[in-house]
C-alpha cells in the first residue's frame, strides 16, 4: 500500500505505511517492487530504489538478523 510523506511533512516521498492497526490478522497486503523505495528492520534501513534485483536482494540480507545472513546470501541471486 503507498502512502506520501506530503501530507506530514510536505514532500512527496514514497512510503510504505503501517497498516496493522486495522487490518484482520492474516490479511493480504501486497505491493510491486517498483512502489518500494525503502525498506526498514529491526537492523537497518535500506533504499532499494533504482537497485538491480541482485543489489536489492543485497541490500535486504544486509538488514536481516544477523543469524539468517549467511543462509540467505547463499540463496540470493
Amino acid at each position: 500500500m503507498k502512502g506520501s510523506f506530503k501530507k506530514i511533512i510536505g514532500s512527496d516521498v514514497p512510503v510504505l505505511v503501517d497498516f496493522s492497526s486495522f487490518l484482520k490478522l492474516g490479511a493480504g497486503v501486497t505491493t510491486t517492487r517498483a512502489h518500494v523505495h525503502y525498506a526498514a528492520a529491526e537492523h537497518g534501513v535500506v533504499n532499494l530504489f533504482g537497485k538491480s534485483l541482485k543489489k536489492r536482494a543485497k541490500a535486504l540480507i544486509s538488514i536481516a538478523h544477523p543469524d539468517h545472513q549467511e543462509q540467505l546470501e547463499r540463496r540470493s541471486i
